[in-house]
């Protein structure tokens, strides 16, 4: 199965709530201020992605290289869910 290509793809502001990205490449993808509420992000390559500002509340974002992407200022909460021993706070995101 191939996986969803959107590498470096400027996607600012993208609507995505719910979407299944899984196993998706996003590395170097722009999804600064995107609405991610629910999306899961499960296994995909978000490494050098810019997450800032994101809404990822209730988002699965057990990811590759989440340590490798942006998410200053990103908003999670208790049902977002993150690869074992990620700490998103040691990151700049806001847990509400």
């Amino acid at each position: 199965m191939e996986r969803t290509r959107l590498m470096a793809s400027d996607m600012r502001g993208a609507k995505l709530v719910g979407a299944r990205l899984d196993a998706a490449m996003l590395n170097g993808a722009d999804l600064s201020d995107g609405e991610l509420r629910g999306a899961s992000l499960r296994g995909c390559d978000v490494g050098g992605a810019n997450l800032e500002r994101a809404n990822v509340r209730g988002a699965d974002m057990r990811c590759e290289r989440l340590d490798l992407a942006r998410l200053a200022g990103a908003v999670a909460d208790s049902s977002t869910r993150w690869p074992p021993g990620f700490d998103p706070a040691a990151v700049g995101v806001l847990i509400v």
